[in-house]
């Protein structure tokens, strides 16, 4: 009887070692979010023009509601060639990166529309509601197919000339949906409101950037108490009588590392609509623009260090719980039987006493 117990207990922690969940990339955290970026050439092979424009500054307003965001983006460029420099720029239907925590971040249609012998374009799909204006003259924008070895999407774009030795502003307005989610290995995944601006994509345009500011506005109800996690962490810093965060730079050469993300308190109303905030865009580019940059009182300002992007929630965790219950219950069952046929065997070994 020793000796069956003996390899009983080898048998039940082989079982144990068997059953534990495979550690592999099915555990990697990962968020969808609602996301924008700096403006980028459509074609990043053609180095000679690319190289002739340097992005000397960037001013990034976004206004930030449960559900959506409004986002006014400013910048100036200076073409350093003694030509003009004609290019295409706009935005992609989605991206993905790795954050500063190294977590796989993506955004915009993560499902994109393939686009076969070029039949008619489906609507562009990344940001929403764009709107251009280059030196104050609001240009036309459209939307193009972009092959990329041999996938195609649909990009929202523009032509852009670049004035020999001169500044040129270039003026976008979009909104994102914010609906995203976050995944995080075996915790699963929860709806979330995220919202990422991508700084990496002004690394393609020549030298540093000179520098930057973006400032998120707290809109809709949102308060400082509503933001629940900032990557990357300890960069922006908030006034939290003022409602906003701001993120300033100087001489940057962006990477994945610079792209913030921020997670906040789902405040939707119980009749939200994201279709019907799109149809008042007009209204919120009218209200962005008289968001004027504070005069910042650094006495005022405290470092963003929220860093909640768990997945973790009690419905996820029952499920745990409940996997691992059912990946472990041959353990379990073989020890009550175990247990069982010892307590039936003494009751019968004491009987025949």
């Amino acid at each position: 009887m020793k000796i069956s117990i003996r390899y009983t207990g080898f048998f039940l922690i082989a079982l144990l070692i068997c059953c534990q969940p495979a550690q592999g990339n099915m555990s990697a955290p990962y968020m969808n979010t609602g996301g924008s970026q700096t403006i980028e050439p459509i074609n990043r092979n053609d180095q000679r023009a690319i190289e002739q424009v340097q992005m000397v500054s960037e001013i990034v307003k976004i206004n930030l509601y449960p559900g959506f965001a409004v986002i006014k983006g400013e910048y100036h460029m200076l073409n350093m060639a003694d030509r003009p420099v004609k290019i295409q720029v706009g935005y992609p239907p989605n991206r993905s990166f790795l954050s500063s925590t190294d977590t796989r971040i993506t955004f915009g249609d993560t499902n994109p529309p393939q686009i076969n012998n070029k039949k008619a374009i489906s609507p562009f799909s990344g940001v929403d509601q764009l709107k251009v204006s280059v030196a104050d003259q609001e240009i036309a924008t459209s939307n193009k197919i972009i092959t990329n070895n041999s996938y195609q999407s649909v990009w929202g774009v523009w032509d852009l000339e670049f004035v020999p030795g001169q500044e040129t502003v270039v003026t976008v307005y979009y909104m994102v949906n914010t609906k995203g989610f976050i995944h995080e290995g075996y915790s699963g995944s929860k709806k979330a409101q995220l919202f990422t601006y991508v700084l990496e994509s002004g690394q393609i345009w020549r030298d540093r950037i000179q520098q930057g500011t973006i400032l998120i506005s707290l809109k809709g109800g949102l308060n400082s108490n509503d933001i629940l996690g900032v990557l990357p962490s300890k960069v922006l810093q908030t006034n939290k009588a003022a409602k906003y965060l701001v993120h300033r730079f100087a001489d940057l050469e962006p990477t994945a590392k610079n792209n913030i993300v921020i997670n906040y308190n789902d405040k939707l109303p119980a009749q939200f609509d994201y279709k019907q905030e799109k149809a008042k865009s007009a209204e919120y580019y009218q209200q962005i623009d008289q968001v004027v940059l504070p005069k910042i009182d650094d006495t005022k300002l405290e470092i963003a260090d929220q860093n909640n992007f768990s997945a973790a929630n009690l419905e996820n965790t029952l499920a745990i719980i409940a996997v691992v219950l059912l990946l472990t219950s041959p353990i379990w069952i073989s020890i009550i039987l175990i247990i069982l046929g010892i307590f039936l065997f003494r009751k019968w070994k004491s009987s025949k006493k």
